[in-house]
Order: structure tokens, then C-alpha cells, then sequence
């Protein structure tokens, strides 16, 4: 995921009692980031005929696969951490009719160089074990399964442990515990989401508050309206309540030996409009604007370093996103594909870092900062916060190979990104330099090679090039390498 943490509280004050939770949540961000990438669903869809009797109307499929990686990252003071990792999913999917159940296992054990674990827990087996546990009921599938007959509307219901991808993710992008359920009527679906976050997997935006990463308890309620009216674009308005439930909701913070007792509470409201679709016959678009409000409270320690009151305050916050993705017809034998999009998160310029309550938003100001529990591709490397961000991504990837034998289906791709502060005077997530926007460049390389039909590789490579916004001592150029192999059975 996106939300690494390091920050700094002013030219004389070093925070020393934050700085260690900061550091773990800027390396557990990592490693989070480079799960969501090679995390595959494995979601079939079986309609059975209305002829068809139980047994054969009804499927049971098994399987799993295992990766073997291994992972080279570099901190911010320049030393590099490697990782052996091997992850085992197993997985069942039944379908009957309208009815489908899916379930999965993971065995992902993590072991690491010593001293090198990117939460400070060294190796372990990660849990949950249980990942992903959910039912779903399809009133349109199993009517057809029974009758023959398609029905024009439709209703359907998924409930368990899923991940929940609301609208273009920003806004959320995470595992839950949820409900989701779909009314399709003429051209309008709408869809609707209650869930909270499960007590072992997410990790909060608050790298501050006790349990980020082990103990994240928010709740959301949901509403998206989508019109399919048209033929090539489904534009889309959705709300979205985040409620902060973590039982853990204050902590004493204590630096040089003083004291600053840190109560949390963040509760925000999205409200997002966006579309996707089909501009020509060789490009697409995806689109989103959210405005965030709702309450978050100030900050327990001033800018002169000094103990304060915390207050409730409302957030004024607003993120956007647009991407186009360029097939050309010339190219598609070859699988030719480009990419561009831009990335806009306002931040908050009396906040001290961008996304954490100690240190955050001063009282009797406005909560600037957007925030929330989504997804942003900011890249491998650097992965700054969707907050105070505006990121340029122009990408190109491609099959050269298609049709020759061994080599067939190996794609060969890049990204680039240009990465800013959207307002020069407000902090990221990590220390910068004050008054600078610029925070430099970053390539990434990645090669996926479907090798056999049950055999493929993954390989990632990412480098960082950072700019005047990077202070000395954490202006070294970075380097990312991933490597996996995954066997499917």
C-alpha cells in the first residue's frame, strides 16, 4: 500500500519518541505496496444451464499456487534490506446456480537478513491465515439456472472477508469484513457497502497512533450510484462514511522526557464523482474527484515543540485522479500498451506531517490533508502518501515476443513518474526539504513471463532519482528489486 511514514517536527526538535514508529510504518509500506501488486483474486464465474441437473449444474474447483521471492529495498538512509519470501495461497471456489463461495488460505512466511524486517517483528508467518472467506447470491444467474430466463434487472449480495475496491480506489482500497450488494434497474445500478476493517491485515494512515499496523478498527458505509445508460462511459457518484472505531484511541508520547498525551480520532466523508470508458476505439479513461469532510483532532504538540490541547476540527480536503491507457491497433498483436495519469491530493501547510494525528493539524485551523484508506500507484521506490501529492505517470509495456515459442507471453514494460508536493509549505510523509516542491523521478522496469500454463515469473526493478526537495542525508539515489517465481497447482 501506499502510506510510508518518516517526518520531522521543525529545525530544533528532532522527535525522537516518533521518529521509531514512523521508520517501521515507512518500511512495512514496502513490503505492503509490493503484496497488493502480486495478490491475485482468484474469482471464476460458472453459469449452469436450466437443463442441467444438480451435479452438474453445480462445480467445486481447488487449487493454490506458491511464490518464492526475494526482495532487495533501500531505506532512506541508504542501507538496503533483503527479504526471502514464500507465499502459499489455497484456494476453493464452488458455484450452483446463483450461488457462489470462495475461500482461501494463505502461508506466507517472511524471512529476513537479520535486523533487516521491515516491522521490527523479524520473521515470521504473517497472518491472517484465513484471508479470504465470502458468499455471494445472484438473483439474475440463478434464475437463469433455473428457468432459462434472463431477467433484465438484477439483484445480488456478496458478504465476508473480501477486498473492497470502491469507485477508482483511492478512497478505499482495502480488505473488509463487508457486505456489498448490487439493484441493476433499466440503466442504473447502484450498489451499497458496510464493513470494517479486519483485526489483522490493513494498515492505517496514522503512523502514529498505537497499533497502525497490527490493530486497525474503522468502519465504512457506503452508496454509489452508476448510470450504464451509455455505450461507452459509466459515469459514477458515490458517498462514502469512514467511523473511527480503534479501542486504542490515546497513547503518551514522550520525547527528551516530556510528556504529550495524544488522543485519535478521524472520521471523514467522501463524496466522489467520476467516470470510466472508452474515448476511441484504441483509448480509455478513468476519471475521479473526491472532496473529503468530516472531523479529525489536532495535533499534541506545537511547531515550537511544546505540549498543546487537542481540539476537533473539521476536514476541507479534496484528491483526483485521471488515467488514459493508449491501445493502438498496430500494436496489439504485440500486446502494445501505454499509459499516462496524474495523481492530485491537497495537503494542510500548518501540519508537520501529512497523514499522522501527533504532529498533524493545528487547532483552530482547518484539516486540509486528504486521507483515507485507498490505493494510489505512486511507485515502488519512494511511494509517497496520496496526501499533499501531484504525480505524473507516462508508461509503456509489451509482448515483443508474441507467437514465438518459449517466449510467447513474456511482457516487458516501464513507468515513469515525475513526483511533487502540490503545496510547497505542507509536509508529506516523509522529511523534505522547506519552501521545495520537487521531490524528484523514478523508474520503474517489470518483466511478467508466463513461462508454463502452471510456471510464470515476476520481476520489478525500481529506481529513484530524488530532486532539491530531499534533504541532504536522505538525497541518495534509491533502488527497489523484486524477484518471484510462482508455481500454480
Amino acid at each position: 500500500m501506499t502510506r510510508s511514514r518518516a517526518w520531522m517536527a521543525g529545525k530544533t526538535l528532532a522527535l525522537v519518541g516518533a521518529a521509531a514508529p514512523g521508520a517501521a510504518a515507512q518500511d512495512t509500506d514496502v513490503y505492503e505496496r509490493l503484496q497488493r501488486t502480486l495478490d491475485d483474486l482468484e474469482r471464476t464465474r460458472q453459469v449452469g444451464a436450466a437443463d442441467l441437473q444438480f451435479s452438474e449444474s453445480s462445480r467445486l474447483l481447488l487449487g493454490g499456487y506458491t511464490t518464492f521471492g526475494f526482495a532487495a529495498s533501500d531505506d532512506s538512509d541508504g542501507s538496503t534490506r533483503l527479504l526471502r519470501q514464500s507465499d502459499t495461497k489455497l484456494w476453493s471456489h464452488f458455484t450452483m446456480g446463483g450461488h457462489e463461495a470462495y475461500g482461501r488460505l494463505r502461508l506466507n512466511y517472511l524471512d529476513f537478513n537479520s535486523g533487516d524486517s521491515f516491522d521490527g517483528r523479524g520473521d515470521n508467518l504473517e497472518e491472517p491465515i484465513a484471508d479470504r472467506y465470502w458468499y455471494r447470491f445472484d438473483l439474475r444467474t440463478a434464475r437463469l439456472a433455473d428457468t432459462g430466463e434472463r431477467l433484465d434487472d438484477n439483484l445480488w449480495l456478496q458478504v465476508g472477508r473480501q477486498f473492497v475496491n470502491w469507485g477508482s480506489g483511492l478512497a478505499l482500497s482495502e480488505d473488509l469484513n463487508s457486505a456489498l450488494v448490487g439493484l441493476e434497474i433499466h440503466n442504473l445500478e447502484v450498489r451499497g457497502l458496510f464493513g470494517q476493517t479486519p483485526s489483522t491485515g490493513p494498515v492505517d494512515f496514522d503512523s502514529s497512533r498505537p497499533g497502525f499496523d497490527t490493530d486497525v478498527d474503522r468502519r465504512f458505509a457506503g452508496l454509489m450510484f452508476t448510470f450504464t445508460g451509455f455505450d461507452q462511459h459509466r459515469p459514477y457518484v458515490y458517498l462514502l462514511d469512514q467511523n473511527d472505531q480503534n479501542d486504542r484511541d490515546g497513547r503518551t508520547i514522550f520525547i527528551l522526557g516530556t510528556p504529550y498525551p495524544t488522543r485519535y480520532r478521524y472520521d471523514s466523508l467522501y463524496l466522489g464523482l467520476g467516470s470510466s470508458g472508452q474515448v476511441t476505439s484504441e483509448t480509455y479513461y478513468q476519471a475521479e474527484f473526491i472532496h473529503q469532510s468530516g472531523h479529525s483532532l489536532s495535533t499534541s504538540i506545537s511547531a515550537a515543540g511544546a505540549p498543546v490541547a487537542q481540539s476537533r476540527e473539521p476536514i476541507d480536503a479534496w484528491g483526483a485522479m485521471g488515467r488514459l491507457i493508449y491501445s493502438p491497433r498496430w500494436g496489439r498483436p504485440n500486446g502494445v500498451r501505454f499509459d499516462f495519469e496524474v495523481l492530485l491530493a491537497s495537503g494542510d501547510d500548518d501540519r508537520q506531517h501529512t497523514s499522522n494525528t501527533f504532529g498533524g493539524n493545528r487547532a483552530g485551523t482547518d484539516d486540509n490533508a486528504f486521507n483515507a484508506l485507498g490505493y494510489a500507484n505512486t511507485g515502488l521506490v519512494l511511494g509517497p502518501n496520496f496526501s499533499n501529492l501531484f504525480s505524473l505517470r507516462l508508461g509503456a509495456s509489451a509482448m515483443p515476443w508474441r507467437g514465438q515459442g518459449t517466449f510467447d507471453k513474456l511482457r516487458l514494460g516501464v513507468d515513469g513518474y515525475l513526483l511533487h508536493k502540490l503545496d510547497a509549505d505542507a509536509p508529506v510523509n516523509f522529511t523534505t526539504a522547506p519552501g521545495e516542491r520537487f521531490l524528484g523521478g523514478e523508474l520503474d522496469f517489470f518483466i511478467d513471463w508466463q513461462i508454463l500454463s502452471d510456471l510464470s515469473l515476476d520481476v520489478r526493478y525500481g529506481v529513484f532519482l530524488p530532486s532539491d526537495a530531499m534533504p541532504e542525508g536522505n538525497d541518495d539515489v534509491r533502488h527497489f528489486f523484486y524477484a518471484g517465481l510462482n508455481y500454480a497447482f
